[in-house]
This record gives C-alpha cells, sequence and structure tokens, in this order.
C-alpha cells in the first residue's frame, strides 16, 4: 500500500488527473453496460424465437407440399392410360422388338414428371422383363436391380410408397447423394411387382433449406423415421451431436447444449412423409450483432474518456511541455553530425537537464570523430598490406614463370645437340626456327595478356620441337577455330600443359601417342583444352590435384606447371576461371582452362591488364 501511495505521489499532475477521470468514467461504464446488454440479449433472443418458429413453419410447409407433389406424380404416370397401355402391351405381348417400342412410349413420360419437378434428378421403372429410365443418364454398367436393398425394401414396406435413406446413387454413373422413393405396382394380368423409382437430389434440396435461414449461423436439419440425415449440414455442428439431443416435443422452441455452446432447437414433423425437420441457431450467431454493438459502446466509450483526459491535461501542458520539447529534440539530433544545444533560459530542473543533455551530445560528437578516424587509419593499413601482399604474389609468380624457360631451354639445345648427331642439316634448320618463334611470342615484350592466335603460334612451335624430338611415337592435332584467336589470354598457359601431357603421359607409353589441342566458346566463356590418350592420373592422387586447384594452392617440384597456369589465370581474372583436370585411370587425361572472352579494345580500357607484367 505504500509502495502504490509513493507511486501516485511522484506521478505527473497530468497523469494524476488523467487516472481519476478515467477511473469515475469506468465506473460507470461497468455498471451500465452489463445491465443494457442483458436487456438487449433478452429482447434478441425473444425475437430469435419468434423467427425460427416462423420459419420452421414455412419450411414444413414447402416440404410437405413437395413431397406430396413427388408422390402424386408417381400415382399420375403409373394412372397415365398411355403409360399402362404400353407397359401392359409391352409385358403381356412380349416380342423381339417390342422393348424397343416401350421404351419410344415410356421414356418420354419419365422425362416430363422428372424435368417438371427441380427436386426429382432422374427417374427409373424396374419390370421384370426390362428396366426404363428418364433418358438423362446413363445407367451403371452391370447394375441389377433386384440385387439391391432399394428393391428389397421397396416389396417389404407395407404400404406401395417407400422412403429410402439418403445414399449415394447406385443406379446411374453420376454417384451423387440422392433420396430415393420407390412406388411398387403390378399390371392387370400380369403377376409380378413393378417398381417406379424417383431420385430426389439431396443437395438441391439443402440449398432451399439454406436460402430460407438467415445468415448468422442458423441451420435446418431433415431426419428420417430412423433419425438419420437426409440433407446435409448447413454449419460446423457435429451430426452425431444433433441426432443425439433431438427429443423435443412437436412444435415447441427449447435450448440444449451443443458442443459445449447454447443452442436454440425446434422440431416439426411432416404430414406427407415419416420426417421430422429441425432447427438449429447457436447463441453465438443470436447474439453475434449485439456483441459488436457491445464492442462498439466501449469504443467510444474509451474515446470519450480520451478526449476528457485531453481537456483535464491541457493545464497541466505549460509544466510538462518543456520536457516533451527536449525528448523530441533527442529524439532527432544526431551526435554524428553537425547539431545545435537545446536552448533553454530558465535556471530550474528542465534547464538543469537540458545543459546535462547538451554536454553529454557534445562528448559523443568527439568520440564518434575520433572513431571515425581510427577507422579510416586502419581502413588505409589494410589496403597498404593488401597492395604488398599483391605485388609479393606477381613476384613469386613471375619466379615461377622463369623456372620454365630455361628448364625447356636446357631440353631443346640437349635435342638439338641429338638431331644434329643422328639426322641431317634440314631438320635442326627447321628445330632452330620453331625454337625461335617459340622464344620470341613467350617473350612478348613484356606483355603478359596476349592475342590468342599468338599463344596458338606458341604452342604449335613447341609441339613442332617436340614432334622432331619423339618421331612416330607422337602425333598431335591443333583445332582452335579462326574466329577464336582473336580473344586476348594469359600468355603461356598452353605450353606447360603440352609439356605435362607429353612427359607424364607419351613418354609413360611404350606405343605412340596423341596430343589434342582445341578451344571453343561457350556464351561469354572461353574453353581451351589439351587432351592425350597416355596412362592417366590414379583416383587418389586426382582427386588431391583437383581439390588443390580448386583452392587455387600453389605447389612447387612436380606439377609446379600447372598451378602456375591456373595461379596466373584466377590472379588475372577471378577466382571463377583456371584450371581444371578430368581423367580415368589407363584412358588419358584431359586439362581445361575457362577463361573470360576478351577482345583488344577491352584490354586496352583495363588498366589492370595492360600493365601486369
Amino acid at each position: 500500500m505504500g509502495r502504490l501511495l509513493g507511486l501516485w505521489r511522484n506521478a505527473t499532475l497530468r497523469a494524476k488527473l488523467t487516472f481519476v477521470t478515467l477511473a469515475l468514467a469506468a465506473a460507470a461504464l461497468c455498471i451500465s453496460q452489463p445491465l443494457l446488454y442483458t436487456y438487449v440479449a433478452h429482447r434478441a433472443v425473444s425475437q430469435a424465437r419468434n423467427e425460427a418458429y416462423a420459419i420452421s413453419v414455412q419450411a414444413q410447409k414447402y416440404l410437405d407440399d413437395k413431397m406430396k407433389n413427388v408422390v402424386e406424380r408417381l400415382f399420375y404416370i403409373r394412372l397415365d392410360p398411355a403409360f399402362e397401355n404400353e407397359l401392359s402391351q409391352y409385358l403381356l405381348e412380349s416380342s423381339g422388338q417390342s422393348y424397343g417400342v416401350a421404351m419410344t412410349a415410356l421414356v418420354p413420360t419419365l422425362s416430363l414428371h422428372k424435368v417438371t419437378e427441380p427436386l426429382i434428378s432422374s427417374m427409373y421403372l424396374y419390370t421384370p422383363q426390362g428396366t426404363f429410365t428418364d433418358g438423362g443418364l446413363t445407367l451403371e454398367r452391370g447394375y441389377d436391380f433386384t440385387a439391391s436393398a432399394l428393391y428389397t425394401r421397396a416389396l417389404e414396406t407395407p404400404g406401395v410408397v417407400c422412403w429410402h435413406p439418403v445414399q449415394e446413387d447406385e443406379i446411374f454413373i453420376t454417384h451423387r447423394q440422392v433420396l430415393p422413393v420407390t412406388y411398387r405396382f403390378k399390371i392387370d394380368g400380369y403377376g409380378s411387382w413393378c417398381v417406379l423409382l424417383a431420385n430426389l437430389d439431396v443437395q438441391a434440396l439443402t440449398e432451399y433449406l439454406k436460402k430460407i435461414v438467415p445468415d448468422g449461423g442458423a441451420q435446418l436439419l431433415v431426419l428420417d423415421d430412423e433419425g438419420a440425415l437426409v440433407t446435409r449440414p448447413q454449419s460446423g455442428l457435429v451430426a452425431e451431436e444433433l441426432l443425439a439431443q433431438v427429443s423435443a416435443p412437436q412444435g415447441e422452441i427449447h435450448e440444449v447444449e451443443l458442443g459445449g455452446k447454447k443452442v436454440l432447437q425446434m422440431r416439426m414433423d411432416l404430414s406427407s412423409v415419416p420426417w421430422s425437420l429441425i432447427y438449429l441457431e447457436p447463441e453465438d450467431a443470436i447474439l453475434g450483432s449485439l456483441r459488436t454493438v457491445g464492442g462498439m459502446f466501449l469504443l467510444v466509450t474509451v474515446v470519450a474518456l480520451v478526449l476528457m483526459s485531453l481537456g483535464v491535461s491541457r493545464a497541466a501542458r505549460s509544466v510538462t511541455q518543456p520536457l516533451s520539447r527536449l525528448t523530441e529534440y533527442l529524439k532527432t539530433v544526431d551526435p554524428g553530425g553537425e547539431f545545435e544545444d537545446f536552448p533553454y533560459p530558465y535556471q530550474n530542473e528542465v534547464g538543469s537537464l537540458s545543459a546535462s543533455s547538451n554536454q553529454m551530445l557534445r562528448r559523443i560528437h568527439t568520440l564518434l570523430e575520433e572513431q571515425r578516424q581510427t577507422i579510416r587509419q586502419l581502413q588505409e593499413e589494410k589496403e597498404k598490406v593488401r597492395i604488398e601482399q599483391q605485388l609479393k604474389r606477381r613476384a613469386e609468380l613471375k619466379a615461377l614463370q622463369a623456372q620454365i624457360n630455361p628448364h625447356f631451354l636446357y631440353n631443346t639445345l640437349d635435342s638439338i645437340r641429338w638431331k644434329a648427331e643422328h639426322i641431317g642439316a634440314d631438320d635442326i634448320s627447321q628445330m632452330t626456327k620453331s625454337l625461335a618463334t617459340l622464344f620470341r611470342v613467350g617473350l612478348s615484350r613484356g606483355r603478359e595478356v596476349i592475342p590468342l592466335e599468338e599463344e596458338t603460334r606458341h604452342v604449335e612451335s613447341y609441339l613442332q620441337i617436340q614432334k622432331l624430338r619423339y618421331g612416330d611415337r607422337l602425333s598431335y592435332t591443333l583445332d582452335i577455330p579462326a574466329g577464336l584467336r582473336e580473344l586476348y589470354t594469359v600468355k603461356l598457359i598452353l605450353q606447360p600443359l603440352v609439356e605435362n601431357a607429353i612427359y607424364h603421359g607419351i613418354k609413360e607409353k611404350e606405343t605412340p601417342g596423341a596430343i589434342r589441342v582445341t578451344g571453343r566458346r561457350e556464351g561469354d566463356t572461353l574453353l581451351l583444352r589439351v587432351e592425350d590418350d597416355g596412362p592417366g592420373i590414379p583416383k587418389a592422387r586426382l582427386e588431391i590435384l583437383q581439390a588443390d586447384l580448386a583452392r587455387g594452392l600453389s605447389v612447387s617440384g612436380e606439377g609446379y606447371g600447372i598451378f602456375n597456369v591456373n595461379e596466373r589465370v584466377r590472379l588475372y581474372f577471378g577466382p571463377q576461371y583456371g584450371l581444371t583436370l578430368e581423367s580415368r585411370f589407363g584412358s588419358g587425361c584431359r586439362a581445361t582452362v575457362t577463361l573470360p572472352c576478351i577482345r583488344e579494345e577491352e584490354v586496352d580500357s583495363d588498366g589492370s591488364l595492360i600493365d601486369r607484367g
């Protein structure tokens, strides 16, 4: 209690006045609203009872008239002289062509009575010598009426008219929900029973009942003499629970508990058929609109209370307005940018608070500026480290590249010496010419990005030299279309792959080997491939190489050539490009270099490609 008293004393004047006003108004509302709701609810339930009785009487009259009409139609068909005459001739004077004649005469009669009564969905006539329909629907194939429960019940019923339970149509292929009505009769001079059947459309009957029930949750149900549903439920109420509660006296409205809800119920028995009409309306549906009105009343009351509180609080606004201005200022001010101090000229509590706020904001502004300077310094240091690492990487790649040319030079000079001892001067001339072309393209005046035409000549010179060295042990094909040779690429990417194919593929074979160098374009991507038919790479070794290439690793020693190619391509064009290896052990190897399609004008406009060398 003491704590609540302390809270009250520390509350603002505006809060105190608002609280007292709202408390008094809420007390009045809590007393008046329940009394008003009870009175209106009683009137609404009374009106709902009257409407339920009127709707039930209306539906009872409609169903009685409709069912009487259905039975009368069955009798009219039976008593029709033309129908009687044609059916008698068919049953008593049967011949090979009599069925067709009888169908021509009987089907129009059945069809006429079906069309003129919307509730009848189909009609069927059974005779021991054949069956007839209204012609609108197709019979179920192989259907035997005498083996059905419809036939048995029609014969066992004391009266000539039998109302069957709702079921899925077993006679016609539609299989819709129908209510069969049968009428059994005999033709004079013919000893066996004939059965005339009319299928009533359950959906049509249900839709009619839905139309006469007002929206809001009420529904009408029809039960047969065995307590089974004739029409479909029109709401979410459970049918089994409904049937268990149908025990009210005829013509009386009373209240039942159904599924945890209060429901108005009324039962009306039909005179033309052994059915009962049940009217059900949940209390929620009756009082739903009333509760909405109650909610609106509560909303209006709350709005009135708010307006009252605003009027009372105007007296305290002069005291609280400076604090509100200071709060808004603190919400909008940006300490990281330019700002002005909050102006307040008076030396009271609000003045002290505004001075403290201004001092705090200036301190935050200073700290943020120092933080921005620190971030800029860190970014500059990071960029400096990145550039140094990139320059170091390029130097390493240059060193790796430099290892290729001397290594190959020694091998070529050794080949020239060997050919000079064993072969004539023409071969030596050709080898020397190829070697000159090889070194000329390899140097490329210091350029790293060269046309694919030059790269093709370079690898072709290398293959010519190797062909002179290995003779018939080596054959090669070079298939790079002329349209691709105007594209640009990093130099010295095909020769290391061919060298690797010779020394790890062709050289390892005991039989002659072949190398194929190809190029093709896929969209904006250039694919260069070097394939050999050597022994291939063991699966375990291939998986290691593929993983290292995918991660962009660099290695020294054996295999440095392919890693050098992969590293240079990724450095110049990005990690989405590079080298991939494919091999099937014992069936050769394929190396594929993926490059972007770059033309001369793109090289000239991109400084990062011009000065890489």
